[in-house]
């Protein structure tokens, strides 16, 4: 399969995540991949559906003159066909003045609406969290491992249908999990895949809006960590866009980083390698624990906790 490049300005947490299932992500807003032709269409329209007033290029091979091509999003610029040869123009003056927008944009009224509430903020609980650190010799006392399945991998359009995450207090484990009652059948392959049934949904299924309300009061402050987390946090994002989480460890990319050559990053891969007999069950509580146990290996992990005995998750 051909080589896709695509670089964004802005990459929110829930484009990353889908980005994230196909491509490598090899600087920041810069990923790369060998994909066919239908995944780099449909996520190249995610990308156009998900950048805002961001940037995006993307480059990609064709049987043509140039042997590739490419298009652009949200530039002062525009690609033009000269016989075969794609270019890039600058957009003429009245069509960049037909795109500019007089005023502040919504993000930037949201983010001072957020500065000036009188409510709680995150900034006041991460200041707290902080505080109560340093008083207790600078170490990271909790953390939340996070895992969520859906019907897709896509938050405008697919649903969640399990949360699971959990919580590590010093030397104890906290757990969390609820099924999701949705309108629409599970596809049956994520039936297959995770064993999750409609049935199943129907009678110990809730709402998303109390499941997720109640997992952001299970998260409180603390450290969200997961297995390409930016994917769940993005779906949760969708049903709470006011949350932010205080802080994100994203554990996939922790072991690119210390393990850049090893030859395959799916969650049950790595656990192989680090000698954790594994069988990814896709379900969440499960997945968290598995990704918990891969974590505890990594140097993030031990700068973090090696002062103190790791919790040992229970059967």
């Amino acid at each position: 399969m051909p080589l896709v490049t695509i670089t964004l300005t802005k990459v929110p947490p829930s484009l990353r995540g889908t980005l994230s299932k196909w491509l490598q992500e090899i600087d920041t807003g810069v990923f790369v991949g060998n994909i066919n032709t239908k995944i780099r269409e449909q996520l190249w329209k995610r990308v156009l559906d998900s950048i805002g007033d961001g940037r995006a290029t993307i480059s990609f091979y064709q049987n043509n003159e140039q042997g590739y091509n490419f298009a652009t999003e949200g530039f002062r610029k525009e690609v033009r066909d000269f016989d075969g040869v794609s270019i890039i123009t600058d957009l003429p003056l009245e069509r960049v003045a037909s795109h500019m927008k007089s005023g502040f944009s919504n993000a930037s009224k949201y983010r001072k609406a957020r500065k000036f509430s009188s409510g709680h903020s995150a900034h006041t609980e991460r200041t707290r969290r902080a505080d109560q650190s340093a008083q207790d010799g600078g170490q990271q006392h909790s953390c939340v491992v996070l895992d969520i399945e859906t019907t897709g991998l896509d938050p405008f359009k697919d649903s969640i249908i399990e949360l699971g995450a959990v919580k590590i207090v010093g030397k104890s484990v906290e757990r969390f999990e609820r099924l999701i009652a949705i309108e629409s059948t599970i596809p049956a392959s994520i039936v297959t895949l995770t064993g999750i049934t409609d049935d199943m949904l129907h009678s110990s299924g809730v709402q998303v809006k109390d499941a997720c309300s109640e997992l952001l009061s299970f998260i409180g402050a603390d450290t969200v960590i997961g297995w390409n987390v930016r994917f769940d946090i993005g779906f949760i994002h969708r049903i709470c866009p006011e949350w932010e989480p205080a802080q994100i460890v994203d554990i996939m990319r922790q072991i690119k980083k210390e393990h850049p050559t090893l030859p395959s990053f799916k969650l049950a891969h790595v656990a192989n390698s680090y000698g954790i007999p594994a069988t990814v069950h896709h379900r969440a509580l499960q997945d968290c624990e598995l990704a918990l146990e891969i974590y505890k290996k990594t140097k993030s992990y031990k700068s973090n906790f090696q002062k103190r005995k790791s919790p040992k998750l229970l059967g």
